[in-house]
């Protein structure tokens, strides 16, 4: 056994692996007979824990083997295996190599997978088959000796240390922090001594990976209320930093804990400096990002100040979510901020401040027209970001906005209704709907008053003439023509899924009164050229509701009428239309006659407005469907 350890540790073996490809075959497969000699022998002998440290030693250069096994082994065995009084030996045996002369390459790699795996089983959560440690188990492990060597090693030669292995060591003391805080009690002086020089560092990693620690050791222990307010302060201005999710997580920390290490006074300074800040970078996106994700994630803390920020936060939708080339986690951020702003204002509760102390809303804030005067600003802000997600490049993340956004929408209306929605996004999808509908020769059909009444020849004469035009010309476009057109049929999907929230929670607002009879011609002609499942179950929802709740207006309801009419007439083709043509004009149809027998079951009289369209569809259908049988009846025979 000696020997192989020795063979295992001399730097001939090392070189030979490191130039494994210029050596003799028999040397090719050393390094890999001697880790599994040294797993078996570990495995019988677990009280040698100086073989685990010896098998590390593998990981040091890279290599075309595959030693992962030996990784499995290592953490199998601290985690598993190894009793209390063996894992105090494997930290005594780490401190010991802490403080020596070793390569910071080795230590790194011993807190990785030794001590790391080793605490991870010695804290983790209460389950059935592992129940908490006890506090005898935990000074077996972790001694009061061995927690004050590793704190004297730390402030003797931790300036020394590499970048790497002082953000490791940061781990460790954040795991301690997290688990045993009493132990470390009367090492806190050394503790934030040794982490505050670190947040000197040039090093981002290891500068934020010492504000995460500094932030913990705030959330544990009582500090100075300038220590903490000097952190969060720095963190607030952390936005530009590589290093993003070190500095949220810092935050995540440090902010829920602000209210218990800050008297009102301070907690009041820190709100302060949080709007100022708003005021000085109002133009910098990223920064606000950074503010907003804060406030987001820890509403509790700022709630007692909620009027004071939500302002702000109204005003920073449009930076947030509709910039140029704005990037999809602000685009979600911004969503989540609209529901913190639903939150608060619809809170009207007296909130209770540090010190029990209330702060009140007030008079000009707890009424309807204060909330509606921040409600619909978010609401008229939703139905744009809807619009305008929709019309960008289609994927997965979109289509999930896309539904969170719709989901918002549908919470705040279904709470209050009767907005003023701004018609320009609308306009919009109809520009582009009607740029689509002339590029695919496929335009929509026009409502007008004059139409209903019309006689069912008189209309089929003209769909006849108008259809026949459009199909002499043959629809070539480029694939970025493609792409305009699915993106205005996504945005004319979004719009309609709109008026389908307003009908249901707010069917007199005006803007579906006005609108929904200018943009719904659009959704049958799409269907007139795809069988858009979505989109056919989105319509019927939609109109069955207009149709039959009673809100509509005599206009709109006289306009629907019209549109059902034209749908089915459209099918009603004249012989030179091809069959695939007329299979899509009846997509439409179809789903006409599918709304007016679900309204009908509810009002029979509605079905009368039809009567003379069904019949002509009827009847040209049974036509064709007789041909069809005597044409399979008498086959022409083969030339």
């Amino acid at each position: 056994v000696r020997g192989f350890r020795w063979l295992w540790r001399s730097r001939g073996r090392h070189y030979r692996l490191l130039h494994e490809e210029e050596m003799p075959p028999r040397y090719h497969s050393e390094s890999l007979i001697l880790a599994k000699f040294l797993t078996s022998y570990s495995k019988a002998n677990p009280t040698d824990v100086d073989v685990l440290f010896d098998l590390i030693r593998i990981f040091l250069q890279p290599s075309s083997i595959d030693f992962s096994f030996v990784k499995q082994f290592l953490n199998d065995t601290v985690s598993e295996v190894l009793s209390s009084e063996q894992k105090c030996q494997v930290m005594q045996r780490f401190l010991t190599l802490l403080s020596s002369d070793g390569s910071d390459e080795t230590k790194t790699l011993s807190l990785q997978m030794l001590v790391y795996p080793m605490l991870r089983s010695t804290f983790r959560q209460t389950t059935k088959n592992y129940p908490p440690p006890t506090a005898n188990t935990l000074n077996k492990i972790l001694p009061d000796a061995t927690i004050k060597d590793l704190i004297l090693i730390l402030c003797k030669d931790g300036s020394s240390f590499h970048p790497k292995l002082t953000c490791e060591l940061l781990r460790l003391i954040n795991i301690l922090l997290e688990n045993i805080r009493n132990k470390l009690t009367e090492h806190r002086k050394d503790m934030i001594k040794y982490i505050w020089n670190i947040l000197k560092s040039d090093d981002n990693g290891t500068k934020y990976f010492g504000y995460l620690v500094v932030s913990r050791f705030v959330a544990v222990f009582e500090t100075p209320p300038k220590v903490t307010l000097q952190v969060y302060v720095s963190l607030l201005r952390s936005h530009h930093s590589t290093e993003k999710h070190m500095v949220r997580a810092a935050l995540d920390t440090l902010v829920p804990s602000l209210p218990n290490r800050l008297t009102e006074d301070e907690l009041g300074n820190a709100i302060k400096y949080t709007l100022k800040l708003m005021y000085e970078q109002v133009n910098s996106v990223p920064q606000l990002a950074h503010l907003w994700d804060i406030i987001t994630r820890n509403p509790n803390v700022y709630i007692g100040h909620k009027s004071k920020f939500l302002p702000h936060m109204v005003n920073s939708l449009t930076k947030l979510g509709l910039s140029p080339n704005a990037p999809a986690e602000n685009k979600e951020l911004s969503v989540e901020l609209v529901k913190l702003i639903v939150t608060w204002v619809e809170f009207n509760e007296p909130v209770k401040l540090v010190g029990g102390a209330q702060h009140e809303w007030g008079n000009e804030h707890s009424n309807k027209n204060s909330c509606r005067g921040f409600l619909e600003p978010v609401v008229n802000f939703l139905i744009r970001m809807a619009i305008v997600n929709a019309e960008g490049k289609a994927d997965r993340s979109q289509n999930k906005l896309r539904i969170r956004i719709l989901s918002v929408l549908n919470d705040i209306i279904s709470v209050r209704q009767d907005y003023e929605i701004i018609a320009a996004p609308l306009e919009r999808v109809r520009a582009h709907c009607e740029e689509a509908c002339t590029t695919k020769n496929n335009p929509p059909d026009s409502i007008h008053k004059d139409d209903f009444g019309m006689s069912a020849n008189a209309k089929k004469n003209i769909k006849s003439i108008s259809h026949q035009n459009s199909t002499t010309q043959s629809y070539h476009s480029s694939p970025q023509k493609k792409d305009e057109i699915c993106a205005a049929h996504d945005a004319l999907s979004v719009c309609l899924e709109i008026f389908l929230i307003f009908q249901r929670h707010d069917p007199r607002n005006y803007f579906i009164q006005k609108h929904l009879c200018i943009i719904l011609p659009f959704g049958f002609s799409h269907l007139a050229s795809n069988d858009d499942s979505n989109l056919k179950q989105v319509i019927k929802s939609l109109l069955t509701l207009t149709l039959a709740d009673g809100d509509a207006s005599s206009e709109s309801l006289s306009s629907i009428i019209c549109l059902l009419n034209n749908a089915i007439s459209c099918s009603v083709l004249n012989p030179a239309v091809s069959a695939r043509q007329c299979q899509e004009k009846k997509c439409g149809s179809y789903l006409a006659i599918e709304i007016i027998e679900e309204v009908s079951a509810r009002n029979r009289i509605f079905v009368e407005s039809f009567i003379g369209s069904l019949v002509d569809f009827a009847f040209v259908n049974a036509k064709s469907l007789i041909l069809e049988i005597e044409k399979s009846k008498n086959p022409q025979p083969m030339q």
